[in-house]
């Protein structure tokens, strides 16, 4: 059986000297499918579609999640211009920062899922990737250094 949870959060958007608030931006936190029992999976509300709009949602906050989604691909590709073909995972880079920093501010063990297109079948998918192995999210060493006191 599968359980989610839906988070509400404020994201600011900052590209150059400039930055855009989105004040309601929602995450779903569920069950992941297999890919890891003791570990959630969460990503940003939408993403499971190639338009970033959700599916059975009321249609002001669709609007706003496919208009967030519309944005960080819009950053991803403006950053990277026409060479963003050459780079693995170029296509989701904003979506993972932005769901790593949901997970970040959560400070929970959570994997994320992230939509893209499959380069070999053209289809579009979702996949799961864990935050701190990939490096999206970085672990500080708990330890302290030799020398120094908590």
């Amino acid at each position: 059986m599968n359980f989610f949870d839906v988070w509400v959060a404020e994201v600011h958007l900052f590209v150059g000297a400039s930055s855009v608030i989105y004040p309601k931006i929602l995450f779903f936190e569920h069950d992941n499918g297999g890919f890891n029992s003791d570990v959630k999976v969460v990503n940003i509300c939408g993403i499971e579609s190639e338009s970033g709009r959700p599916h059975q949602m009321q249609e002001i906050y669709a609007d706003m999640q496919q208009s967030f989604i519309e944005r960080l691909r819009a950053i991803t590709k403006d950053g990277l211009g026409p060479l963003s073909v050459l780079f693995d995972g170029a296509d989701y880079k904003a979506e993972a920062r932005v769901t790593a920093a949901f997970i970040e501010a959560r400070g929970e063990r959570l994997l994320m899922a992230i939509g893209r297109k499959s380069a070999s079948s053209g289809e579009y998918e979702l996949f799961v990737v864990d935050p701190v192995e990939d490096g999206w999210i970085i672990v500080e060493n708990p330890d302290p250094q030799p020398g120094l006191e908590a």
